[in-house]
């Protein structure tokens, strides 16, 4: 960021409903994504859920608790809302991409969201070399463009992840470091257990009524990080906002 930006509040003081009690539902949510492609990306998952017509009647991807928890630490600023952070009064470095491993919650961030990576790994019987796949040419798995990838770059679990890069040349990649134990290191009980899973939340099981579709947006447009906000229109005339 260059300069100084000033940010005021703006809007009503008293503060809507946060965003932040459905988080832990949401983790709980993705470890049942049926394989390794929609569960690790929205727009993958998204996809999954239009071709299904709408059963699976709710699929979360683990970016989207991901995401969640860098804008609830984070914040971020929405012109005429007094409390459109999740958490108020929250603006540290978090919710930039550009900024957020300036901040060192980052990294227990980070450790948490691999816990549940191997959770989820655990549940589907893919925790050996070889066991992630990538459906190949299903949206969310090509490069948005980046210095190491191209636009359009076919990813898959042989891509490497730069810069990380191997003691005898190359880099590694997510074969690499599919199973952890061969990383020597593992996880304690936690809270994405299977022994805790009775009494976990369950999304409805009516299907989807109808899927609402907009394109042309993509993360390559943009610098850094934002947030899209969508709304419906009620009968009357009022707009109601449904997500961001």
């Amino acid at each position: 960021m260059d300069g100084t930006v000033q940010i005021t509040p703006d809007g009503d003081p008293n503060t809507r409903i946060p965003d932040t009690y459905s988080v832990f539902s949401r983790f709980q949510i993705c470890l049942e994504a049926p394989n390794y492609t929609v569960f690790s990306n929205k727009v993958s998952m998204a996809q999954y859920i239009v071709e299904h017509g709408g059963r699976l009647h709710y699929g979360v991807a683990l970016e989207e608790p991901h995401n969640a928890i860098h804008l609830a630490l984070g914040g971020f600023y929405q012109k005429g809302i007094y409390n459109a952070d999740p958490i108020l009064g929250a603006s540290g470095d978090m919710g930039e991409n550009e900024t957020a491993a300036f901040d060192p919650i980052f990294y227990l961030h980070h450790a948490f969201i691999d816990y549940t990576f191997w959770q989820w790994q655990l549940r589907h019987d893919c925790t050996a070399a070889g066991s992630l796949t990538v459906e190949a040419g299903k949206d969310g798995t090509f490069s948005m463009g980046d210095p190491t990838f191209p636009k359009g770059t076919a990813l898959d679990t042989n891509s490497p992840l730069d810069p990380f890069e191997k003691p005898g040349g190359g880099f590694y990649t997510s074969e690499d470091v599919t199973d952890i134990k061969k990383l020597e290191y593992s996880y304690g009980p936690g809270s994405l257990d299977v022994d805790n899973d009775p009494g976990r939340y369950t999304p409805p099981t009516e299907p989807i009524a109808s899927i609402a579709r907009v394109h042309n947006i993509s993360r390559a447009d943009y610098a850094g990080s934002f947030v899209i906000r969508t709304h419906v229109e009620l009968p009357d005339g009022r707009k109601v906002e449904v997500g961001r």
